[in-house]
């Protein structure tokens, strides 16, 4: 049957044992290019030179990898992005108050749920499928990298590189929708707070980005065809760079990035983004400490309005660790 776009989509459900497969209750928002997870087993092939050409016989299956990529919207109930974040810093989440709820995940801070998994189920069969079609199952999925983008106008997105133990196939399921309002620029609240704050100084920023990356070994007994638990394969690197209107030079140097940066001066960053009626919807970012990693010299380009990117690194220093972010919603769950 012809294969289309329409009708597919993407959902989850956290493993309580990693690389057990578990039903998949959250959806995603559809969007094009969503995924691109895909499970591989390798092949090698014996040298042989008895023959002219190359027997089957020779052909050896090797273990199966799987890997791939995962971007959806944010919204206020978290939808994807909480449950991704807070496994790519094996952080769980924290959660406090009683309506609105505030949803807590401090990256950086020591790690809880490292036996935990992804099970992400992909239906690509859409409106047209056959009767007996399924989706795909990843299973003992595990984010590796995350990146959170913040456009000047539009809705906020996040992408997760991920690696994950097996492939197989399960029903297709249905598609439930979700009706909490999007994370987006411009703030729908009429008296929506300053998106970003340097050392306490508000700044007009034009787009922000954050990526979070744990650097992860895969791990596979040597008699075993998928991998087992996977372990960090070094420490967790947070940067982000910010579009931010020039800011005025002093008499003593080029503005608060350029003299921070060269006086190697650690900021405290904080990011906000409200929702309609912020008490009850709100995104707040913390990076207690951040370094300003380029120059952050302004070159005149045009005539026109003179902006410069920014580029940061956030380091932890005792109690304040990497970043906190702090997920305001009427969601007693960080995902629904």
């Amino acid at each position: 049957m012809v294969k289309t776009g329409i009708g597919t989509f993407v959902a989850f459900g956290e493993e309580t044992t990693w690389g057990t497969a578990v039903a998949t209750p959250n959806y995603l928002d559809s969007r094009p290019g969503m995924e691109s997870l895909e499970a591989t087993t390798t092949q090698t092939v014996v040298n042989d030179i008895s023959e002219i050409g190359s027997d089957k016989d020779n052909v050896l299956k090797g273990p199966k990898t799987v890997a791939g990529n995962v971007t959806m919207d944010l919204r206020f109930n978290g939808t994807g992005w909480p449950m991704f974040l807070s496994h790519l810093c094996g952080k769980d989440v924290a959660t406090t108050g009683s309506g609105p709820y505030v949803h807590t995940i401090t990256v950086g801070a020591d790690k809880d749920i490292t036996a935990k998994g992804i099970t992400i189920h992909a239906n690509r069969e859409g409106v047209n499928a056959a009767g007996a079609s399924q989706a795909y199952q990843y299973i003992g999925m595990r984010p590796t990298k995350g990146t959170l983008s913040f456009p000047g106008e539009g809705v906020a997105t996040a992408s997760f590189d991920c690696v994950g133990k097996d492939q197989d196939f399960t029903s297709l399921g249905t598609y439930t929708a979700t009706t909490f309002p999007f994370i987006k620029l411009p703030s729908d609240d009429s008296t929506a707070t300053t998106f970003m704050t340097y050392n306490s100084v508000a700044y007009k920023v034009k787009s922000f980005e954050l990526s979070i990356e744990q650097p992860v070994e895969e791990r596979r007994q040597i008699e075993d065809s998928t991998n087992i638990v996977p372990a960090d394969g070094g420490p967790m690197v947070v940067t982000g760079s910010f579009d931010v209107e020039v800011p005025d030079t002093t008499s003593t140097g080029g503005g608060a990035f350029n003299d921070d940066h060269h006086a190697q001066a650690f900021r405290e960053i904080v990011v906000t983004v409200d929702g309609p009626t912020k008490a009850n919807n709100s995104l707040a970012i913390t990076l207690g400490k951040c370094l300003v990693t380029n120059t952050a010299e302004a070159h005149v380009g045009s005539a026109g309005l003179q902006t410069v990117t920014v580029n940061f690194r956030a380091f932890r220093d005792g109690s304040t660790k990497e970043a906190v972010f702090a997920l305001t919603n009427a969601s007693a769950t960080a995902w629904d």
